[in-house]
C-alpha cells in the first residue's frame, strides 16, 4: 500500500544525524511524541492522518520543492463550484 507522503524518502536522502534531528523538530513543531510523527509519516493514502499546513509548508521549505510534492497523491483542490454551491445555514 502506497504512503500518504514520500517525506520519509525524503528524510531517507539525509544523513542520518539531519534526518533524526528533522523528525525531532517537527514532532517539536507539532507538540508531539517523535512516535506520533511516524505514525503520519507512515500513513496510507486516503488516511485522515495528516500535518498541519504550517509543517508542511516549512518542510517543503526545507526540501525545496512545493507543499503538493511531499504528498504521494497531492489533495484535491477546492472546487470553486461546489464551494459557492454549498447550502448555507
Amino acid at each position: 500500500m502506497q504512503k500518504k507522503f514520500n517525506i520519509n524518502d525524503r528524510l531517507g536522502n539525509l544523513k542520518a544525524k539531519e534526518g533524526a534531528a528533522l523528525r525531532k523538530a517537527i514532532a517539536l513543531m507539532m507538540g508531539r511524541t517523535r512516535e506520533h510523527v511516524s505514525r503520519i509519516l507512515n500513513a496510507p493514502e486516503g488516511s485522515v492522518k495528516d500535518f498541519p499546513s504550517e509543517v508542511i509548508i516549512r518542510l517543503a521549505d526545507f526540501f525545496e520543492c512545493n507543499p503538493e510534492e511531499l504528498y504521494n497523491t497531492p489533495p484535491r483542490p477546492i472546487n470553486k463550484e461546489d464551494l459557492f454551491n454549498v447550502e448555507h445555514d
